[in-house]
């Protein structure tokens, strides 16, 4: 008879609390009620401030809206990588590099960090009659997009060819970096022919790509 006891009480307390007005509730979130000891009756009423709210055939039971805040629970599981976004451009055809260096490609970032990496191939053509060799020198170079302030070398690649072996060289290039929130850089393969013979075009690169993967961080030490 307990157990039924309980079960009806617990059934009449979702019912009168079910019908609670905002009026109902003071401005700490307490419900204050009167319950008759006499007859099992339970009733919400207005709160009264400091005055006694029920009559003396009640006995007054207030009631919290929000209970007490709970342990904090244990630690989730490790959530799945973010998504990492990948930027490139590629020349196509032919690039001639002269004397001084030029820019191949190029990709303007935002705030964030960056993995970035460039490759290509150097050609030197055949020149009839003579023994033509050239040194090629390409950089991965940085600056802020407002050209404010001296280029940041990622990283060089010097390699020579020649009509004579190697006619071809693939290079590649990396390098690592942070550009400031808020703020916009532009990163560039540039290239140059440190010995152009003759003026020109015996020496060429091909298939240039600059790829810029975005990183959500990276840890740079010195050797």
């Amino acid at each position: 008879m307990r157990s039924l006891k309980i079960l009806a009480a617990t059934a009449v307390a979702a019912g009168v609390l079910a019908g609670v007005s905002h009026a109902a509730l003071s401005t700490n979130g307490v419900i204050t009620t009167c319950v008759n000891p006499a007859t099992g009756s339970w009733r919400v009423v207005e709160p009264t401030g400091n005055g006694r709210p029920c009559p003396n055939t009640e006995s007054p039971l207030t009631l919290n809206q929000t209970g007490p805040q709970g342990p904090a629970g244990p630690v989730g599981p490790q959530g799945p990588a973010g998504v990492s976004q990948v930027f490139a451009k590629w020349v196509s055809g032919n690039w001639y590099p002269g004397d001084v260096f030029d820019t191949a490609a190029r990709l303007t970032l935002t705030g964030g960090n960056y993995h970035v990496t460039a490759k290509g191939t150097a050609f030197m053509s055949e020149v009839p009659g003579v023994q033509a060799w050239s040194a090629v020198t390409c950089q991965l170079r940085t600056k802020h997009v407002t050209g404010f302030g001296t280029d940041e070398i990622l990283d060089t690649a010097i390699f020579e060819v020649s009509d004579d072996g190697p006619q071809y060289v693939t290079f590649s290039l990396q390098g690592v970096m942070n550009v400031p929130v808020g703020y916009a850089q532009t990163v560039r393969l540039d290239c140059k022919d440190d010995d152009d013979l003759l003026g020109g075009d015996f020496d060429l690169l091909r298939n240039l790509n600059l790829h810029v993967e975005q990183v959500g961080a990276f840890t740079q030490t010195q050797a």
